[in-house]
This record gives structure tokens, sequence and C-alpha cells, in this order.
């Protein structure tokens, strides 16, 4: 690039009217082809138009001040023609070619050309160039001494273009500061924070210092992990809120809010009766970080109030405090009737009147899971009747040549457990968590102390037992010999009453 200016100007330089002229076509080249210039063009266009009014000042032919106009006026004309040229080139015939070179990168061929120009105009009038090198060596040095942190600053920025540390349009944090790279110059790195403030940084002072760049990561898509907390009572079982946060923020497609990665929702921690949760979500617009985060406050507080829900202030026990007699008969009714929902959809227990079951429904143990827990072991002792209520759980059959087989999927409103608790044998399969899962459960108690005061119950049971053990047989039997056999309605009367001692 520096030999084509090289040879343009050794075909003009006794001509400053055509490098005039070229300068004011490349002004209006740059002037209408790119307006973000349109300043600094009209900059350059101010020099070449003193140049131009000082060559039409009338001096004497030979004068003193006639010598040094006809020796500056090419050299003055020759830098603005290299300034234009270089925007020029940089600026309109390099980008659709998809390159663009760092700033400094440019200013320094811009610079190389301009000393390559003044030695030429020095050395055609008549000075040894030799004599200059030695000259500006010293000078050199001294300025060098002088301007050390300016330097300093120099060789920081050409650093960072060359390594490509930061780009433009990057989003970093120094210290306390968080901006939108918006040009790396010779001395400083200049910042366009969200608060409509422009901060410059020195660019040593990124150098030598640690930095940030948010949400660059290689081959993903710009975005930035943020996190928001919020505090829910330990009333409610934290599977619940992590279901329903994470289920309201996918449903709610929130503006800057990445789908994919999905929002996570964790329990961080719990304390003083409070447990203290955080969404994890991916920012996609790294300008609009608060008022996303509000977005995401507001569609959690939205999602809890809408299951019963709310935040919570930290809760302490103090000796003072009364229970809400009120409050506490409300919640116990509501989850009286919920219990009894539950009790009346389940065949084993259709025998039962409604005072019966009420009284049921008092004794069922509230039990979650989550994903993986083995609630039942093939083989175990099993004193617990299992009702779930919410989530999948697995059934798993180990036959004795080592395989593992599936038997399918339960879902809310099954019941398991019955038939090993009811007759004492070890639970044949396996039931494993899919996911969170919500169980109520009976104990062995229960139901002995239910047969006792009605013993016409046992029969009744007898036979959905029988049923039950019957369509256990059908779904075993897909898996060769697993020695279960497949009991009468009286045999396995005989079974309940052997076990819980009641009269023949």
């Amino acid at each position: 690039m520096a030999d084509i200016w090289f040879i343009l100007f050794a075909s003009s330089w006794h001509d400053s009217g055509g490098l005039i002229g070229l300068s004011l076509l490349l002004t209006l080249i740059l002037y209408l082809r790119h307006p973000s210039l349109r300043r600094t063009v009209l900059v350059w266009l101010f020099w070449l138009g003193f140049a131009a009014i000082v060559a039409i000042l009338p001096f004497a032919p030979g004068s003193a001040l006639a010598n040094i106009r006809n020796a500056a006026l090419p050299f003055v004309a020759g830098l603005v023609v290299i300034r234009l040229l270089g925007l020029v080139f940089f600026r309109l015939f390099l980008p659709p070619f998809h390159l663009r070179p760092p700033r400094i990168l440019q200013d320094i061929l811009v610079t190389v050309v301009f000393v390559i120009w003044g030695m030429y105009q020095l050395r055609q009038a008549g000075l040894d160039l030799s004599q200059i090198v030695v000259t500006s060596t010293v000078l050199t040095a001294m300025v060098a001494f002088a301007m050390q942190d300016t330097i300093g600053n120099v060789l920081a920025g050409l650093t960072l273009q060359w390594d490509a540390s930061i780009e433009t349009g990057d989003w970093i944090k120094v210290d306390d500061v968080v901006g939108k790279v918006v040009d790396v110059t010779w001395r400083a790195t200049y910042l366009e924070t969200r608060n409509g403030e422009t901060v410059v940084l020195p660019n040593s002072l990124l150098t030598r210092n640690r930095f940030a760049i948010l949400g660059k990561r290689q081959g993903k898509p710009l975005m930035w992990r943020r996190w928001v907390y919020f505090d829910v009572s330990l009333e409610t079982l934290p599977t619940q809120i992590i279901s329903m946060v994470e289920v309201a923020l996918l449903q709610g497609m929130l503006s800057n809010v990445s789908v994919n990665p999905a929002p996570q929702c964790i329990l961080m921690e719990a304390d003083k009766g409070v447990g203290r949760f955080a969404v994890r979500y991916w920012l996609t617009d790294l300008m609009h970080d608060d008022a996303t985060d509000s977005l995401v406050r507001t569609a959690i507080d939205a999602a809890l109030r809408r299951n019963g829900r709310r935040f919570s202030p930290p809760q302490y026990n103090l000796l003072l405090s009364l229970d809400n007699k009120k409050y506490s008969e409300v919640r116990h009714k509501r989850h009286t009737e919920e219990r009894l929902a539950v009790l009346r959809g389940l065949e084993l227990l259709a025998p039962l009147n409604e005072d019966e079951l009420l009284a049921l429904s008092d004794r069922l143990k509230f039990t979650p899971f989550v994903r993986g827990d083995t609630v039942l072991a093939q083989g175990a002792d099993v004193d617990w009747l299992y009702i779930l209520i919410k989530g999948e759980m697995e059934q798993t059959l180990k036959t004795p040549d080592g395989e593992t087989h599936s038997l399918g999927v339960l879902s809310a409103g099954s019941f398991f457990g019955e038939i090993a608790l009811m007759t004492g044998e070890r639970f044949p399969i396996q039931i494993t968590a899919l996911g969170n899962a919500e169980c109520y459960r009976l104990d062995r108690a229960t139901f002995q102390a239910l047969l006792l005061m009605r013993h016409e119950l046992a029969e009744a049971f007898s036979l959905v037992l029988a049923r039950r053990q019957a369509q256990y047989q059908q779904l075993f039997s897909a898996h060769a010999n697993n020695g279960i056999a497949s009991p009468q309605p009286r045999e396995m009367l005989a079974r309940l009453r052997d076990l819980f001692g009641l009269p023949s």
C-alpha cells in the first residue's frame, strides 16, 4: 500500500494543484459514502483549505516566504491525500471483503506513510537524511523518557489489538465498571455503560489488571448467565417450588431470557424457616440486565401466587408468638379435603364409608421423593401402602439371570405395596422415582385398627388384593420364572386374617 502511494505522489508532488484536486475528490467520496467519517473528513478539508489559501497569497517570487510556501504546500497537500486515501482503503475498500484491520494498525500504516512522505520532502529540499536520522534518534530517546506513560498506553493498545483480547462490541467488566467496548485507540479503550456514560480506560490498565469479558464463550452465542434470588417458607416442599418456577419461566417466553439453555431453579440454602432459592437464566441482550432480572422476579412472584405461595421474609420462632387458630383450621380443612379426594379414588378403599375415610385421611403421611430415589426395593419388607399423588415412578423386575426388565410407569393416582403390606410377603419388584414425586402413605397399624373394628372388611380387601395379585402375575409372565403365584381370594383372605390376628 505504501508503494502505491509513493508511486502516486512521485508523479504529482510537484503539482500541488493536482494533489488538492485529488484531495477534494476523495473528500467528496468519503462524505457521501461514509456519513460516520464526515467530521474527520471536514477536519482534513480544513487543512486542505488552509493550504489552498496560502497557495494563492501574493508573495514576491524568490522571497523567503514564497520559498517556504512552495516547499510546505506539497507536503501539507500530500499529508491530506495520504490520510484520505487511508480512509478510503480501510473504510470503503476492505469491508466488502470482510477485512477490518484494527484501528491502531490502520493508524500505524498511515503514520509510516506520513514519515516516508515527510522524509522525501526533506530530501527534495536538500537536507542530508543521515543527519536527520541521528538527530531524530536523540530526540526520540528524550521524548520516550518524558512520555513513558503515554508510550505504555500505546504499546498496551497495540497488544490488545494484536492478540484480539477485546474487540469492539464486547461487554467487559473492570473492577466495578461494566460497559460495551465502542473503540480502542492508541491511548485508551472507550466503554459505553448502561447508564449513558462513556468511560475512558487507559490501555495499560487493561494489560496490567484482570478484566472479564461478559457473555463471551468459544463456539457459543453471546449470552450471560444471571442469578435471581428469592425466599419461600419451608412449609412448602422445595421440589414443588422448583417445578412451578421452572415451568412458569419456560411457558412465559420472557424477553431476553434464553430458552436453550433453559432457566434453572435451585435450592441454595435453608435457614430460619426459609428456603433460599436461585433462578439461573441466560441473558441474551446484555444491555437489559436489571430490567430482565425484574421481569424474572415478577414471573416468579406470579407463579407463586397462582399456587397459593408468596415470597417469604426470614422466620423466627418466639416464645411469645401465638398460633393463628383460624388459619390452622382453614389449612387443616383444605388438606383434609385434598386427602379425602385421593382416598375416594382408590379401589382398595372403596368398601369404606365416609367416616372411615376421614379417619384414614388424618393418618396419611406426606412422603416426597426426588429423581432416582428407590421407593421400594425388590425383596424388601413393606410396612406402608403408598399412594402416588404427583409425578411418575418406574416399576422394574430383576430376574434370576441378573437382567432388569421394565414393567411400566406408575402415574398420579396409582397405589402400590398393598399386597406385601397385608400378606407379609416381600415386595416382588422395585419402584423408582423418575423425577420429583409426591406420595401419601398408610402404615400397617392403621389397617389393623380398621380391620379389628370391622372384621367384614377383610373379605372385601381380599377380593381386591387377589385381583391386584393376578394383575401383577400377568405383568410378570413375559419375564420367565419369577416364583410368584396367583392366589385365590380365599387364600388371600386367610393370609390377611393370619397377619392381622383376625378370627376365622
